[in-house]
């Protein structure tokens, strides 16, 4: 994670606004998939190698004020877990990272994936894209 300083206040807000600018556009630019993503879903990003689980939530009714303009950037609010935090903790995430849906057609073998993962991180233990492929095949997993 990378720390930003800055020599003033104007500086600060000008890359906040680019930020801003650059997160729409990404929103712009997602997938209809990656836009009809919602609550109770689940998917998968990849940073550094490091393969996220993450599951969009529900937020308080006084979050959801709070969290709106984010949303309208393409944010989603998700508990989220992977090898580096296997018990989870919440954050947000861009709908462009999203890489992977694992889907609820087959909700025994979704729900199978997602315990499988869970284990693996309990472990220690990384996930790969070996097992990403595991996941696929199981029609469990849709690009998004």
């Amino acid at each position: 994670m990378e720390v930003k300083t800055y020599e003033d206040i104007e500086k600060m807000f000008k890359d906040l606004e680019e930020q801003r600018k650059l997160a729409i556009e990404a929103f712009n630019n997602c997938t209809e998939k990656q836009k009809a993503l919602k609550e109770g879903d689940v998917f998968v990003t990849i940073v550094y190698d490091l393969v996220i689980l993450n599951k969009i939530q529900k937020l308080d009714p006084e979050d959801e004020k709070e969290f709106e303009h984010a949303k309208s950037m393409g944010y989603v609010f998700v508990k989220a877990w992977s090898n580096a935090v296997p018990e989870g903790e919440t954050g947000s995430v861009h709908r462009s990272q999203a890489l992977f849906q694992i889907i609820d057609s087959k909700k025994y073998k979704a729900e199978r994936i997602i315990d499988t993962f869970l284990a693996i991180w309990e472990s220690g233990e990384m996930i790969s894209m070996d097992d990403l492929r595991w996941a696929d095949e199981d029609g469990c997993v849709v690009k998004l």
